[in-house]
């Protein structure tokens, strides 16, 4: 095909057409009007072609707009031939063109421009787009279908906005508003656009013309988008296509569609279907469960959500939400002010058995290091890191109340002499520094039944290391100064259990080694495991050869203790598999030790096709026994990036971000062989709270079921195995609850839609109320929060 302002390209099943009018932007007049409808229809008609990918030549430019030169003097009658013209000429048809059109909007896409990506079947954009409906601006309005098209896409009031005040707006906000479905940097705008083009190569042509036909259904005015839906549906029976597709279905191979059928071809019909949908509900029924497989799954799981209740603290952070001990629930937030928001106190509140707010309480508190909370006999619990200056000392102190009233009683636990050091409380467990002359933090068990005190302190060639354990009463059991074994190690302790006798208490994590130098073979640091119980304190090391295991996280079980962790071949953190070791508590000793691999389902979950990918950032987040003694944990690949941000006066600041990745889930048997291992593909990240963007498990019945708050719709389910999400802009968020059976098989539910909650959950943070197979979330966005209640039906 030639053209004087278009250019087109096929490769295979997929079409490109390329606007080719550089040095006007790409705008519209009326010869790339006739040549984009020539070309649409011949494409349509050519039945090896199942998918077009349109866009403009140039980095500026999808379509700068219409050529005004072209009616600048027209007439009201003419400037409405031009309309209906051009809306039949092009723009309804390519909304009505079986073959799929995707926009690729590189660059302006203004007036007509946006008019025409509009009536694409869906939109991406590179990260330089700019789109907008100016035409008010000349003193007339959008005649291509931008008045009807855009409030459909992102709604009346701000279409109204954009129309009315003729704003542009950047990718990132037609992003978040939906006008377009992804937003790339400009290099890979054509990539990503051939990545979707060939998915769509991969399904029924005949079925997507169906589909096409039945959305924009929805969207007129004169016509029953159901009977249009019923009838298609219907139709797509009688289709060679079907017959393919459930035949490949059943075999377990892939399709092999017959290809793009005109419409008397498919069978479409003018007429309404004469069936009703009453008569239909049965076939239809059938056969939603013929392809169950491949759709979300009905969970076991109702919600109800506790009344939506005024909050005063837009910026707040959750720490605590825990039973009150009278049947009831408390939280305790962290609340930030002022223009460079810094924290300003903790807000408590109480709710009865039924979610209803009875009592609320600000504590105003600043210049404190929350640890943690936790409520015990009946009292709340919060434990805080201060500095005095006068008497240049660190002081752990823990500030208890009763619940209602609260009247909070500060209780000092440990006075710790030093010269102010620059945060001195490692609250990432898995970074820590030993080098400013102080470095402290705090470990609880599981079930917040005690803690202990870890203190660092350094002055010259001079270091002491010393333990503190304390009970939830805050019973100070003992302390224990253990500097003879820090000379040639620095302890940086990742995780707390207790044993069974009393004062009994095992701490697990890095023994980094003070060598100056190290060979590029060599590993800074090893693993180890210590015993605190009566007056000895004893050590274990785990690894041995060529292994080397990460994040391992301890057990005590009835009659041993087991570690399970991830082991690396190098020492280079890049991740191979699964370890397991076994202790005799009597013997304080390694009696079984395992070395899982990663299996090919778990590489296949996490890689799909791509080979020679490394797996690191594995941090441990649960871990369960279930009845028959099998070991079930999860873990989650994190990680912390540091970047530049422009504050807009002339200041530049480091921020964190905060990336709360992909899920991993593992079973082995009591005596640590691997059943099997999943990965979940998931990318979120914040410069803030990991509320929202971390997750929370749940064990039950030898299943594991994980929630997930994200704003994306629909994840995709790849061959029925491969789940991956990815993250959204949208700043409402759906509740999806994925589920894996005692054999590892996969299914998943939106249990919760955003419309409906309006409100997201901060699912990583979920009190698990166990007696009666509850799970509470709190839920909070602005100004508004809410608790919600999920029931695991027996």
């Amino acid at each position: 095909m030639e053209f004087n302002t278009l250019l087109v390209e096929i490769n295979n099943a997929i079409a490109q057409v390329t606007i080719n009018r550089p040095n006007k932007l790409n705008a519209l007049n009326r010869e790339t009007i006739e040549e984009l409808h020539d070309a649409f229809k011949a494409l349509d008609e050519n039945r090896e072609i199942k998918a077009i990918i349109l866009t403009g030549s140039g980095e500026k430019a999808f379509v700068a707009g219409a050529d005004i030169s072209e009616f600048a003097d027209f007439n009201a009658k003419q400037g409405g031939e031009l309309a209906a013209k051009g809306q039949e000429q092009l723009f309804s048809f390519v909304e009505e063109l079986g073959t799929p059109v995707i926009a690729a909007v590189n660059g302006f896409a203004l007036g007509g421009g946006l008019e025409l990506a509009m009536s694409c079947h869906f939109r991406i954009a590179s990260s330089n787009a700019k789109m907008g409906l100016p035409e008010v601006t000349l003193g007339v309005i959008p005649g291509y279908g931008g008045t009807q098209r855009l409030p459909n896409l992102i709604g009346k009031g701000r279409a109204m906005e954009l129309i009315l005040t003729a704003s542009m707006i950047n990718a990132e906000k037609a992003l978040a508003y939906g006008l377009v479905n992804h937003v790339v940097p400009a290099d890979e705008l054509l990539d990503l656009a051939m990545q979707l083009a060939e998915k769509v190569t991969q399904n029924s042509s005949v079925a997507i013309k169906h589909a096409i036909n039945a959305v924009n259904a929805g969207f007129k005015h004169d016509v029953n988008g159901y009977d249009v839906e019923i009838d298609a549906f219907a139709t797509c029976f009688g289709t060679d296509d079907f017959k393919e597709g459930t035949q490949a279905f059943f075999t377990k191979e892939k399709s092999q569609f017959p290809g793009k059928l005109s419409s008397e071809q498919a069978g479409v019909k003018d007429e309404p279907n004469p069936w009703s949908m009453r008569k239909f509900y049965p076939l239809f029924f059938l056969c939603c469960l013929c392809f169950s497989g491949l759709k979300a799954q009905e969970m076991p799981i109702k919600y109800d959500f506790g009344e939506k209740y005024n909050d005063r603290y837009r910026y707040s952070r959750l720490l605590t939400l825990s039973k009150d001990g009278n049947g009831g629930y408390i939280g305790v937030r962290e609340y930030f002010q002022g223009l460079i928001l810094r924290p300003r106190g903790y807000y408590i509140e109480q709710y009865n058995s039924e979610m209803e707010l009875v009592s609320e309480f600000n504590y105003k508190l600043k210049g404190v290091d929350f640890v943690d909370g936790y409520v015990h006999n009946g009292q709340l619990h919060l434990l805080f890191l201060k500095y005095d200056y006068e008497r240049e000392r660190y002081t752990y102190s823990m500030h208890r109340s009763s619940i209602d009233p609260c009247r909070f009683k500060e209780v000092p636990l440990l006075h710790i002499r030093s010269q102010q050091v620059q945060n001195p409380l490692d609250s990432d467990h898995y970074h820590r520094r030993f080098k400013r002359g102080l470095s402290t933090a705090v470990f609880f068990d599981t079930n917040h039944q005690g803690f202990v005190i870890h203190v660092q302190q350094k002055k010259g060639k001079i270091e002491q290391q010393r333990l503190h354990y304390y009970r939830a009463d805050l019973t100070k059991v003992w302390e224990r100064d253990f500097s003879e074994l820090t000379e040639k190690k620095n302890y940086a302790f990742e995780q707390m259990a207790l044993g069974k006798n009393p004062g009994e208490v095992y701490l697990v994590g890095k023994a980094h080694f003070k060598k100056k130098r190290f060979e590029a073979k060599e590993r800074k640091f090893q693993y180890e495991m210590l015993r605190f119980a009566d007056s000895r304190i004893d050590s274990l090391v785990f690894d041995q050869g060529n292994k080397h295991s990460e994040g391992l996280y301890p057990m005590v079980l009835a009659d041993r203790i087991v570690c399970l962790g991830f082991y690396a071949d190098r020492p280079d953190k890049r991740f191979n598999g699964l370890s397991f070791f076994e202790i005799q508590p009597q013997s304080f000793s390694v009696t079984a030790q395992r070395y899982n691999p990663f299996t090919d389902q778990f590489m296949a979950d996490k890689f799909g096709r791509e080979d020679d990918q490394s797996i690191k950032n594995l941090v441990f987040k649960g871990a369960y026994t279930d009845r028959n003694g099998n070991l079930l944990f999860n873990a989650e690949e994190y990680f912390v990036t540091q970047s530049l941000h422009d504050t807009g006066a002339g200041q530049r600041v480091q921020v964190d971000r905060f990336h709360h990745n992909d899920i991993i889930s593992a079973k082995l048997s009591p005596n640590g062989e691997l059943l099997w291992a999943r990965n979940i593909n998931k990318a979120e990240v914040t410069q803030n709270d990991g509320a929202y963007a971390s997750y929370g498990s749940y064990q039950k019945d030898g299943k594991t079921y994980f929630f997930i708050s994200s704003a994306t719709e629909h994840p995709e389910l790849i061959a029925n195995e491969r789940l991956i999400f990815k993250q959204g802009l949208s700043r409402n968020r759906n509740l999806f609850v994925i589920c894996l059976d005692e054999e590892g098989k996969l299914k998943y539910e939106k249990v919760i839609d955003a419309s409906e909650a309006r409100l997201p959950l901060m699912v990583s943070k979920p009190l698990d109320l166990q007696d009666d197979n509850h799970l509470l979330f709190y839920a909070k966005r602005g100004s508004k929060k809410q608790l919600v209640m999920l029931d695991f039906q027996e």
